[in-house]
């Protein structure tokens, strides 16, 4: 089973999607307090703590919006979306600084809060039915990326600063992102063959029409 989940290319990228936004998310959450102490000279650790739980509040908030868009719009599309603005807060983060890096920080919890659930939902859709419970599994494996991603970025704020090291979680939104786009490439060009195979059916349809002789036809012939 393994192995022909591994063949499949769109369940794959999946895996690897969530690998990067688990990454992402704990990344972006575990050094709030140290960026915020960096960022806003003689902020108490106690008060840069608040901004988590902030981030918290407009996480759920994000969930909500998303919510009520995905009524609108497809979901790899608004995946896609949520991906880019969430990388852009965190090259904000990294190159501006100061009060509003602070901000976009914490604006970054609105566009991580329906990546989970979405990045989840389309990862299964490419499997059958008796693949989706191992494929689920391997998904929720894919938490591991909160793991990997966090010494990264602590790499990144040893050699440069806490500020920069917030590209590390831009660069992971950014992979989202294209996931998200490699989605709606794979849909269209499902569309597009849906269309030919139904344009061809409707010509040979009509064809078989032409050729056929009218009926009254046939009966004064017989």
């Amino acid at each position: 089973t393994a192995l022909r989940l591994a063949g499949k290319r769109r369940f794959v990228q999946g895996v690897l999607a969530q690998f990067f936004y688990v990454g992402a998310q704990v990344s972006v959450w575990s050094f709030i307090i140290r960026y915020v102490e960096d960022n806003i000279p003689g902020t108490e650790e106690q008060t840069a703590a608040d901004f988590i739980l902030l981030s918290l509040g407009i996480f759920v908030a994000g969930r909500f919006v998303a919510a009520a868009l995905l009524k609108m719009v497809q979901d790899y599309q608004l995946l896609g979306a949520y991906a880019v603005a969430a990388a852009l807060c965190c090259v904000i983060a990294a190159l501006v600084g100061g009060t509003v890096g602070v901000v976009a920080v914490c604006a970054t919890s609105f566009f991580m809060s329906m990546m989970f659930p979405t990045l989840f939902g389309l990862a299964l859709e490419a499997l059958d039915g008796e693949d989706n419970e191992i494929g689920a599994s391997f998904v929720v494996m894919a938490i591991v990326g909160g793991a990997a991603a966090p010494p990264v970025m602590g790499f990144v704020s040893d050699k440069s600063s806490m500020t920069t090291a917030y590209l590390v979680p831009g660069c992971c939104f950014l992979v989202i992102a294209a996931h998200s786009l490699n989605l709606a490439q794979q849909r269209a060009s499902t569309k597009a063959a849906e269309k030919a195979v139904s344009e061809d059916g409707s010509e040979v349809s009509s064809r078989g029409t032409e050729v056929a002789p009218p009926a009254s036809i046939v009966v004064a012939a017989v």
